[in-house]
């Protein structure tokens, strides 16, 4: 048996390296919940801001997103995240953004496609009370990724949408698949769905404004 020194030494390096691999897993799933579904709105401007709720493998958070055109090709597509957790003692923040430019093209008179670059940028803060020994470590993390998204009229009120995104952050890269929906309740408003596909499925619902 090992001595109670040691073994709270050994306990809480165990629980430390738990921790680290736990926050690149919840930086990955808060990245999927920013980057993988920002729709276009039906407003021929191409702007609206919205706000949104997600789960993402029971990590819950809101994120807000910002869609402005730039000229009759270029959109600009910009996002943030936040989530927190709390388990035996442990508190967990996370951060996430992404920003970048999308270059537009009309498919048919009702699809667009989107695509271009993005950076991106998170941050995941681990704070935990052990044996009543407090301790927290915060690590951040830049990369880029590249957006490919189309959208789809099938109605004036009603869209639908999906595309892949691949991002390089840190050590890893992953490439998500999403699909979304959006009802426009008028020209100002509408109401969005969407599903992201990745190590860690994200759900998210929103409301925008349209401007």
């Amino acid at each position: 048996m090992l001595a109670p020194l040691k073994r709270s030494a050994w306990c809480m390096e165990s629980v430390y390296k738990d921790l680290k691999s736990m926050k690149k897993a919840y930086l990955a799933a808060l990245l999927a919940s920013v980057i993988s579904a920002p729709s276009l709105a039906q407003s021929p401007s191409f702007n609206y801001v919205e706000v949104s709720y997600f789960d993402a493998d029971g990590l819950d958070g809101i994120s807000a997103a910002l869609v402005k055109e730039l000229s009759d090709d270029f959109v600009m597509l910009a996002d943030f995240a936040y989530a927190s957790d709390s388990f035996m003692d442990t508190d967990i923040d996370v951060t996430s953004v992404s920003g970048g430019v999308g270059y537009r093209h009309a498919i048919s008179e009702k699809t667009v496609l989107v695509a271009g670059p993005q950076l991106l940028y998170a941050r995941a803060k681990v704070s935990a009370n052990i044996g009543g020994q407090s301790f927290s470590d915060s690590d951040s993390e830049t990369g880029f990724g590249i957006l490919g998204l189309v959208r789809h009229m099938v109605s004036e009120q009603f869209e639908l949408n999906g595309g892949l995104q691949y991002s390089n952050i840190g050590d890893g890269s992953n490439t998500d698949a999403f699909v979304g929906a959006r009802l426009h309740l008028n020209e100002q408003f509408s109401l969005s769905a969407s599903l992201a596909f990745d190590d860690a499925d994200t759900v998210s619902v929103g409301v925008a404004y349209h401007f």
